[in-house]
């Protein structure tokens, strides 16, 4: 029989640490945004270690590490004298999310090695119950021709644990609340390693609602999707309206600090935004992109939900893929204006998941 070898634990640690790479600082977006990363990270971080996910909370605590250890450093507001309050608070987080690693990398040695036993001792007996010799058994005549099939044999395959499901469990209620699959559903990410994004059915209806007075006048209206994370999965549970400008074709929000501040009061973290078009069709201008480029430099899983209630269709919802972000990153830098013909190479139609930049 075919034996089939295990993963090592240190193959096993590359492609967990392959998931946390060191980025590449950009002086474009400001320091704070940095700073705010770090602090989603560690929300992410305190979530699953409190669901014992060792695997999940070593990625997050990896990318903190490098994030705070490498990248924030490189900025060029780094040593300015109005983020010293920041450097000093974080070089203490940096210092303990050091320790959380070596303890977590531990944690998972030892769940290694009892996988490892588990999966020799299963070996064993599967050895010995196959040099037993067996007790013929009778066979119909019309079936002595067929060969028997060898006992199947193998080693356990350790692997980067999926998003636990959540039917039949205490959670399976709470998730109906959250129609998954399109729009009003679970935003499911083309790239699998991306967490899913859980939006209730009414978070559409309720935002139009509270834009209904701008959308009559004509003026776009933005709103944040904040919520909370749990069992590998974002759910959005707040819609924070910033103060904010408005006009027929822009919006522009204020107070990003103290936007910052309340959210971390109720332990929010920034999975996306919404915005109307009030007399517009459903896409992403210019600086609609910019905008969506600096929410996913913040959390990759990041959506921009695009309400056009006049038009058909009237609603949609957008990410910018790997190659997306390369672009955006350049004309950021420069401050380029995306031009309407580029763009139907970037841009694909709003659908009921998310459109996809440059794919």
């Amino acid at each position: 029989t075919k034996r089939l070898t295990m993963l090592s634990f240190s193959d096993y640690l590359r492609q967990l640490d392959a998931q946390a790479p060191v980025r590449e600082v950009s002086n474009s977006i400001p320091l704070h945004r940095y700073y705010r990363i770090a602090q989603e990270l560690c929300h992410q971080r305190d979530v699953y270690l409190a669901e014992d996910n060792d695997a999940h909370a070593y990625v997050v605590v990896k990318k903190l590490v490098n994030l705070l250890l490498f990248t924030i450093p490189e900025h060029n507001a780094y040593k300015q004298k109005r983020y010293q309050p920041e450097k000093l608070r974080y070089a203490r987080v940096r210092k303990e999310a050091v320790k959380q690693l070596e303890s977590i990398h531990e944690r998972l040695k030892m769940f290694y090695d009892e996988q490892v036993l588990k999966a020799q001792q299963e070996q064993r007996a599967k050895e010995q119950q196959q040099r037993k010799p067996e007790e013929p058994k009778p066979q119909p005549k019309s079936e002595s021709d067929k060969p028997r099939l060898p006992a199947s044999q193998s080693w356990l395959n350790l692997r980067i644990p999926e998003a636990q499901d959540s039917s039949g469990d205490e959670d399976g209620d709470e998730e109906k609340k959250y129609h998954v699959g399109g729009l009003s559903g679970g935003v499911v990410m083309p790239d699998a390693s991306l967490r899913t994004v859980m939006l209730p059915p009414d978070t559409q209806s309720v935002f139009l609602e509270y834009a209904k007075e701008n959308t009559a006048r004509d003026t776009e209206t933005c709103a944040i999707l904040a919520g909370t994370m749990k069992k590998n999965k974002l759910y959005v549970t707040h819609l924070i309206f910033p103060e904010q400008e408005g006009s027929p074709n822009t919006c522009v929000t204020h107070g990003e600090e103290a936007l910052f501040e309340a959210q971390e009061k109720l332990s929010l973290m920034t999975f996306g935004w919404i915005h109307t078009h009030p007399s517009q069709t459903c896409f992403l201008s210019s600086v609609d992109l910019h905008s969506q480029y600096c929410y996913q430099v913040m959390m990759p899983e990041a959506i921009a939900i695009v309400m056009a209630p006049s038009k058909k269709p009237d609603r949609g919802t957008f990410t910018l893929s790997p190659k997306g972000m390369d672009v955006l990153s350049v004309s950021f830098v420069h401050q380029d204006v995306v031009q309407s013909s580029s763009k139907q190479d970037i841009v694909n139609s709003p659908a009921t998941n998310p459109s996809i930049l440059l794919n």
